[in-house]
């Protein structure tokens, strides 16, 4: 629900097809003169009284026929008045405005407008029941000479500031939004999207709305599941190793070879499949005796024979 002062503003509009003043939340920087004139000495009055207005031009009252918030002068003077109106609440099409036409009359003699103002379209879909404050820049002042009271009403700047305060009505906000979602997520699934949009200050007052939403999911990494690999690796293990068993020892050696190995890994998120993934399996250790007669073993393998001299020596690994 949208509370708001509107000003009588001296510039005009056509909204639904009405050429009138502005009725707006701004006012203007200059005043318009408004007058009736009747031959006697009489009491003036001012009044409003009150329309929707469609799109097509059709305007139904949401008054009575009669204006009302009115006010008057009995004597000569001039400056501020106000007094109230009590509206019933109105359903409104959100293509509609509302017209406000002021009133000027003397005594009980009829009424006669003197100026219309009109709202842009509000969007809205009720006039709620609310008490208005209608303020009117007015002046009474009799022509002792020609034996006439004029009546003035001024608006338009902020000395003649003629304005309706609490005019109040309910919006009706539609929205289509498109919304584009990035994640940047480390496991690609499917997700259920829950979209909280905020209405700026424009939109305001807020009503529930159902937003219809687009989704556009762009997802940063390439590798986002857990996911379960079987890698064949080639792993090398370059140490040389010789022994001089130049006494009875016993000896621990680790034994370097070339090794292929099949292994199964589980990798997570962040691998890049091209990349080589190294895993180092050290052999377990080997305790390995060597039984030796003076001499140089030149080589070790798993399984050698060594001649020193005439006789066979051999190595258990």
């Amino acid at each position: 629900m949208v509370s708001e002062t509107r000003h009588m503003r001296s510039d005009q509009h056509t909204i639904n097809g009405l050429l009138a003043y502005q009725l707006k939340v701004d006012n203007t920087a200059v005043y318009v003169t408004k007058t009736d004139t009747k031959a006697g000495n009489f009491i003036a009055y001012w009044g409003i009284r009150i329309w929707h207005r469609t799109s097509g031009g059709v305007e139904s009252e949401i008054t009575a026929g009669t204006p009302v918030a009115q006010v008057s002068r009995s004597a000569d003077g001039s400056g501020m008045q106000s007094n109230t109106y009590t509206i019933t609440e109105h359903v409104l099409d959100p293509n509609d405005a509302v017209v406000v036409r002021v009133y000027i009359k003397f005594n009980d003699y009829g009424w006669v407008e003197v100026a219309k103002f009109i709202t842009e379209v509000l969007s809205a879909d009720k006039l709620s029941g609310v008490t208005w404050t209608v303020y009117y820049h007015t002046e009474r002042y009799y022509d002792d000479y020609e034996g006439t009271t004029i009546a003035y009403y001024r608006f338009g700047d902020s000395t003649y500031d003629s304005r309706i305060e609490n005019f109040t009505y309910t919006v009706v906000i539609k929205k289509t939004v498109t919304d584009t979602i990035y994640l940047s997520d480390t496991r690609k699934v499917n997700k259920n999207l829950k979209v909280s949009d905020s209405i700026g200050v424009a939109d305001t007052p807020l009503r529930s709305w159902t937003p219809i939403v687009t989704d556009t999911i762009s997802l940063a990494d390439l590798a986002t599941l857990w996911r379960s690999f079987s890698v064949e690796d080639s792993i090398s293990l370059t140490e040389l190793v010789k022994v001089i068993p130049t006494r009875v020892a016993l000896d621990i050696i680790t034994l370097s070879e070339q090794v292929l190995v099949h292994k199964s890994f589980t990798l997570t998120d962040g691998i890049s499949l091209s990349e080589t993934v190294t895993k180092i399996i050290p052999p377990p250790p080997t305790r390995r005796f060597v039984k030796a007669m003076v001499g140089t073993v030149t080589k070790v393998a798993e399984r050698k024979r060594l001649v020193h001299g005439d006789l066979p020596i051999h190595l258990k690994l």
